[in-house]
């Protein structure tokens, strides 16, 4: 176990001034208080908080933050008060240690309003103080560390919180290192049988990167012989997670990720980092379109380096960087290089957020998106982009999302930029508003004051600014429609019940009939009867008296039977109504064990679709439309679903296929074959089936067959208009 000694001898490394003595009372109090508690893992809890501090230390930060390492958990789970911190230890470690308490009850679950209110506490402690989020950062670190002696469903809730919400925070302050291994321990969590084969594949390259940089590193050093530079190389592996997400996103073999070799190169200077590129360049051919400019243009963590690829001397492609010893400090500790804790107590938050524009822009999220589903989205984007750099008219630098848009680039500007936006030029040639950008172009876009917000734009705009203002306005716009449809509603039912309903322009006897309803805001109780969501039925109800508005009920279902209507669909349960109409949506086709979302349509119906249907970001923009749907566990109701399965063209085969699909119980509806000219067939089929479980037995079951090459459920994209 690490000693506090340990610690107080890192931290006079590099603050040999520190006060030692306020260290060792941190300790001490930590263990008084901890005692007799004990880790999981059986060790005695004093254990996590020396840890916690020792890595503190190795980002080298200041006394009152160590201090606060070793007390983090003292209010919350000991008998400790932040008075008593306070008296003992001063004002600024009992704030850090309240705002640790303060975000400790963060955990990743499905329940999303709790989640995002936990995620907007830390935004704020963030704000408020960065070391906060440091000791966080620090906690989860170690807890990561431990984490096999938990059980296996809270390991994986821990690692998927820790890839989503932590990891990404630590690449956004520059915390390389922490970055990678939280990482890459939530790989090991998450999916241990890659973890472990990339781990082993790794290690066994490592013998062949020392050597490679050994030779790199002499080809260099000759080529600047008479230069008068001094450099450093080093080789360094990726890492096991960025392997992995190659892997996956290429779809490729270990053995194809081929910039498992890294080369790092330290200069001294800024001037003889251009200079090392020139040499590299010369001695190896450069990869085109590989090369960024980081020194340039740093990364919005203050990142800085050039990076290439090229093809090294032996034929393998090996990923360079070149950078100062400064920015390796940097890219390793971040913002724990040049971070001044000094901070005046007057500071608003915004002030504060300024030194991050990045939290800033979650500042304003968390103020501005209150729907929990909108926000959780736009915060994990917003912390981990892959991000591009343009440029404006005045040659002022724009970070976007990688795959943003003119009119992403618009709204970056100004919300009045965007809202006017009627084209664009990119780098001076006219394009669509629909144009993917690419990073170092010069964007100018073109205004116009008749312009206003489209329904469109949601289609392309991929930053969460620019989906939000539009989504603002579509909500705004939506509302005053829905006010108008749900006037309309109860005057076609007070026509139809033969009440009077100039009561609806009565401002006084219409409030007091809503009152009775259980409503208080007028225009509120209009936006729910035209979204459906609370039936013109229950004002009649209020208006007429029981056994008058039982007579005219039943006439009126009387009449509603011999009316041509659709009928609801089966095997959906609408939370709270039985008396709407359910329109499974084409475009994702759900079935039973698909997880659901659905929307009222403007004509009172719900629309249902797969949570993953591609068109549900653009149809999700009021959450007042959004309504709870469950699957009926008692209804089996087969619903028909397209399969495409690719084979070997040989006689036969689709006899077997066939075969395969009805021996698990799937009915054939329609079939179609094309056979290609590389003698391999496409069959694409209509089965119906009850439930999602189904389907993966027939999929599994056509796999099995050793002439099929590929086999999958195929889900068609139509127009949004038909769907909602």
């Amino acid at each position: 176990m690490l000693r506090c000694e340990d610690i107080i001898e890192a931290v006079l490394s590099y603050n040999p001034g520190a006060d030692i003595t306020m260290i060792r009372r941190g300790y001490i109090f930590s263990a008084k208080v901890h005692k007799g508690q004990n880790r999981r893992s059986g060790e005695a809890y004093l254990s996590h908080p020396l840890e916690v501090a020792g890595i503190l230390t190795q980002l080298q930060l200041d006394v009152p933050t160590i201090v606060a390492g070793f007390l983090h958990d003292t209010v919350e789970d000991t008998h400790t008060t932040r008075e008593e911190v306070q008296e003992l230890f001063g004002e600024e470690v009992a704030s850090l240690v309240e705002g640790m308490t303060k975000i400790s009850s963060i955990e990743y679950t499905t329940a999303e309003d709790r989640q995002a209110e936990n995620i907007r506490k830390m935004i704020i402690a963030m704000v408020n103080d960065i070391r906060v989020i440091l000791i966080k950062l620090a906690d989860r670190l170690h807890n990561m560390r431990t984490l096999e002696h938990l059980f296996k469903e809270k390991q994986t809730r821990i690692a998927q919180e820790t890839l989503d919400i932590y990891a990404p925070i630590a690449h956004r302050l520059g915390l390389g290192v922490i970055q990678r291994e939280l990482e890459d321990l939530s790989l090991k969590f998450l999916n241990p049988e890659a973890y472990e084969e990339i781990a082993a594949k790794i290690s066994g390259k490592k013998l062949e990167l020392s050597a490679y940089a050994v030779e790199i590193s002499a080809l260099i050093q000759e080529k600047i012989r008479d230069l008068n530079i001094q450099v450093a190389v080093k080789a360094r592996p990726i890492s096991i997670y960025g392997v992995y997400k190659k892997m996956v996103s290429l779809q490729i073999p270990f053995e194809r990720v081929f910039d498992v070799i890294r080369i790092r190169i330290l200069a001294q200077r800024v001037i003889d980092c251009y200079t090392l590129l020139g040499v590299v360049h010369n001695l190896w051919k450069p990869v085109p379109g590989k090369f960024q400019d980081f020194i340039g243009v740093p990364r919005t963590n203050q990142y800085q380096s050039l990076h290439t690829l090229v093809m090294g001397h032996k034929g393998h492609p090996v990923r360079v960087q070149i950078l100062t010893d400064e920015m390796q400090r940097r890219s390793e500790r971040g913002i724990t290089v040049q971070w001044k804790y000094k901070q005046s107590p007057t500071e608003s938050q915004e002030q504060k957020a300024e030194r991050f524009f990045w939290l800033k822009r979650l500042l304003q999220l968390q103020k501005e998106l209150l729907d929990s589903r909108e926000f959780l989205t736009s915060v994990k984007k917003d912390l981990f982009p892959d991000v591009i750099y343009v440029f404006t008219p005045k040659g002022e630098v724009r970070e976007l999302l990688k795959g943003s848009t003119p009119i992403d680039f618009a709204f970056n500007i100004h919300t009045e930029i965007g809202r006017r936006a009627v084209g664009c030029r990119v780098n001076g040639r006219e394009v669509s508003m629909d144009f993917t950008l690419n990073n170092g172009d010069a964007v100018e876009i073109i205004t116009s004051d008749e312009q206003t917000f489209q329904r469109e734009w949601l289609r392309f705009a991929k930053t969460p600014k620019a989906r939000a203002r539009i989504k603002e306005w579509l909500r705004s716009k939506e509302r005053e429609r829905s006010i108008e449809f749900g006037r309309a509603m109860l005057q076609d039912t007070f026509d139809r019940y033969q009440v009077d309903k100039t009561i609806l322009n009565n401002g006084d006897a219409f409030q007091d009939l809503i009152h009775k309803i259980g409503h208080h805001d007028r225009e509120k109780f209009l936006e729910n009867v035209g979204y459906g969501k609370v039936s013109p039925l229950l004002a009649v109800e209020k208006l007429l008296s029981s056994k008058e508005f039982k007579r005219l009920k039943k006439k009126e279902d009387k009449l509603r039977k011999k009316e041509p209507g659709e009928a609801p669909a089966t095997g959906i349960r609408v939370t709270g109504r039985d008396d709407i109409f359910i329109h499974m949506a084409s475009c994702c086709n759900p079935i039973p064990g698909d997880r659901i979302i659905a929307f009222i349509g403007d004509k009172r119906g719900v629309t249902v679709h797969e949570i993953g249907c591609p068109l549900v970001p653009d149809l999700d923009v009021n959450p007042e439309r959004r309504i709870e749907v469950v699957w009926d566990p008692d209804a089996k109701v087969a619903r028909s679903v397209k399969v495409h399965v690719q084979v070997l063209d040989q006689p036969g085969v689709l006899a077997d296929i066939c075969s395969a699909i009805t021996a698990q119980g799937g009915n054939i509806g329609k079939t179609h074959v094309f056979t290609t000219e590389d003698k391999t067939a496409r069959c694409d089929f209509e089965i119906e089936v009850y439930d999602r479980k189904q389907l993966d037995e027939i999929i599994s079951a056509i796999g099995k067959n050793k002439t099929v090459l590929k086999v999958e459920r195929i889900k068609g994209i139509e127009s949004p208009k038909s769907h909602v």
